[in-house]
């Protein structure tokens, strides 16, 4: 199973296309920090359940507050696989 630090690096480097100009990390929230809105948001989850080839069902959303929180989901998917 992957480390959490490889999975968040992943997600930071992923959340960086969009937006660049911003310092990322663990605790950068999506909506209080870089601002997104509910499509850049959406757009986003898809691009990172498409990079780790997993679903994120929408419920567990609003539990995703930062990249950090993102990257703990990720790795406990990952781990059930």
């Amino acid at each position: 199973m992957p480390s959490y630090e490889s999975i968040l690096a992943r997600v930071i480097c992923l959340v960086s296309r969009r937006i660049p100009d911003r310092p990322l990390r663990d605790t950068t929230a999506y909506l209080a920090d870089l601002l997104l809105d509910s499509i850049t948001a959406l757009e986003l989850v898809t691009e990172i359940e498409d990079e780790f080839g997993i679903v994120i069902p929408l419920r567990e959303l609003p539990n995703l507050r930062t990249l950090g929180d993102t990257a703990r989901r990720l790795q406990q998917v990952m781990g059930d696989r």
